[in-house]
C-alpha cells in the first residue's frame, strides 16, 4: 500500500511502503533540493529505521545524507524548485539506498574518485560511500543521475564498516 495517495503527495512529503509478510520494507520520498531538506531526510530515515541496529542506521544516515548533497551540488535537483528521490529498501540481510536527482547542470565529464585535500571543502562524498558501504555506484544519465548503495545488516551491531 502506498501512502498518501497520489493526489496528496508534495515535494515535502515523506511516505512508507511496507510489506511485511516478506519482511521487507520499502521507504521513498521526494525532496526539496535544498540544503536544510537534509535536516529533515536525515530524520525521517533515523524515525523509519528505529529498529535497526545502531550501525545500520548511523552509516545510513551518513552515506543517504553524501548521496542527496550530491544531488544538490551537482545537479539541477540543487536549482530553484528542484527535487530528488530517495527509496530506501530494507531487506532481511541488506540495505539498499538509492538517489535519484534531476540529471546534470549542464554536460559535464563524469565525476572522478579523488582523495581531497586536508583544506579541501568539497570532494569527500565518494569516499564517505566507498568507507562505509562494500557496494555502490553512481550511474550518470541525461535525465536523472542516480547513486545506489547497499549496507549489510551487521548482526554483532559493531560501529566499524565490515570490510
Amino acid at each position: 500500500m502506498l501512502w498518501p495517495p497520489a493526489q496528496e503527495r508534495s515535494p515535502h512529503r515523506y511516505w512508507v511502503i511496507s510489506m511485511s509478510a516478506q519482511e521487507i520494507q520499502r521507504l521513498h520520498c521526494h525532496a526539496a533540493g535544498t540544503p536544510h531538506e537534509l535536516v529533515r531526510l536525515r530524520q525521517w530515515l533515523r524515525d523509519q529505521l528505529d529498529y535497526a541496529p545502531d550501525s545500520i542506521r548511523i552509516y545510513a544516515e551518513h552515506v543517504l545524507a553524501e548521496a542527496a548533497s550530491n544531488a544538490i551540488q551537482h545537479s539541477r535537483s540543487g536549482e530553484a524548485g528542484g527535487i530528488y528521490e530517495v527509496i530506501v529498501i530494507c531487506y532481511p540481510v541488506l540495505l539498499r539506498g538509492l538517489v535519484i536527482d534531476a540529471g546534470p547542470k549542464a554536460p559535464v565529464a563524469l565525476p572522478e574518485f579523488t582523495a581531497a585535500g586536508p583544506l579541501d571543502e568539497h570532494g569527500r562524498g565518494f569516499s564517505i560511500i566507498d568507507a562505509f558501504c562494500k557496494r555502490w555506484e553512481f550511474i550518470p544519465r541525461p535525465v536523472g543521475s542516480l547513486t545506489w548503495f547497499e549496507l549489510d545488516w551487521d548482526t554483532t551491531d559493531s560501529l566499524c564498516p565490515s570490510v
